[in-house]
């Protein structure tokens, strides 16, 4: 098994699907054997914010803040399902995941 020795620190972005829950195991795997560091990244998708918060009657800052708060409750919750103990530094934040034009 080859070792990963200069990489320090491996992204690991999540929608929280089953391919994720995959790819986060494995991402600990290499983490445990070549010492490096896991980082969770979730972008909530913002197309539409816009629209979204003007119908909930709401400034687009406060509908953004609660999508980011449900997602960091999602993540917490996946990782759970996942059975994954370890904490590791989170970033959520928006944007759009996907380029929609293709």
């Amino acid at each position: 098994v080859k070792r990963m020795k200069d990489v320090k620190k491996i992204l690991l972005a999540t929608d929280f699907s089953s391919g994720a829950t995959a790819a986060l195991k494995q991402g600990i795997r290499m983490c445990e054997r070549d010492g490096t560091q896991l980082e969770l990244l979730h972008v909530v998708d913002s197309h539409g914010m816009v629209d979204l918060a003007d119908a909930l009657h709401q400034s687009v800052e406060e509908t953004t803040r609660h999508f980011e708060e449900d997602a960091g409750t999602q993540l917490n919750q996946w990782l759970k399902n996942a059975g994954v103990e370890q904490s590791f530094p989170v970033s959520i934040v928006s944007g759009q995941p996907l380029d929609r034009s293709g």
